[in-house]
């Protein structure tokens, strides 16, 4: 397989947020780095095509891609850069002028991602995070004396989650999960 990273021009054959160099320097500060780093490279190379299409098939980002033709979700434009929330206006004083939203420039894939992109590659490597199980929801009910019980698959309570919690908290900024929204319909009969 060949990598082909985003570098923020909006490439319309891209399939890659971050590159194999990207991860082994993320990987370098991550105490729990074997999975990545025992892994052979194409590998290597296949979670970081697949984290990436986890991420845009599971995220709702904010803003707007940046060229219709590009591959990806991103470079986007108008979103807001909550790293660098705020910024002064030139000229204003803090006290007595205002303050004025800073968003990421439309031709920037921003670090988080890289970073993101990386550590779910990783976790994708070590369990398939991504595998859709034939068990979703409720395997059962019952009403008793006026009280409904609900019986929920174990199968779907013990998967692990697409997104691990810290992938979540580095793509918080940039938008919201569209996968691992629960929904249960109860109707009377």
């Amino acid at each position: 397989m060949t990598l082909i990273k985003e570098d923020g021009t909006g490439l319309a054959n891209a399939n890659t947020y971050a590159d194999l160099d990207d991860c082994n320097a993320y990987h370098e500060a991550h105490l729990y780095a074997t999975d990545w780093t025992d892994a052979a490279p194409d590998v290597k190379e296949a979670a970081l095509a697949m984290s990436t299409r986890v991420i845009d098939m599971g995220y709702e980002f904010l803003g707007y891609k940046a060229k219709a033709a590009q591959s990806l979700e991103w470079p986007r434009y108008a979103v807001p850069n909550e790293d660098e929330l705020w910024a002064s206006v030139p000229g204003a004083s803090l006290l007595g002028g205002y303050l004025e939203r800073v968003y990421f420039p439309s031709n920037v894939v921003p670090v988080r991602l890289i970073n993101a992109t990386c550590e779910l590659a990783r976790e994708l490597i070590a369990t398939n995070r991504a595998a859709d199980y034939k068990a979703k929801g409720i395997s059962g009910f019952s009403l008793g004396q006026g009280a409904l019980s609900i019986d929920f698959s174990s199968s779907v309570e013990d998967r692990p989650q697409t997104f691990t919690d810290q992938v979540r908290a580095m793509l918080q900024p940039l938008g919201t999960p569209r996968l691992g929204r629960a929904m249960a319909r109860v109707r009377r009969g």
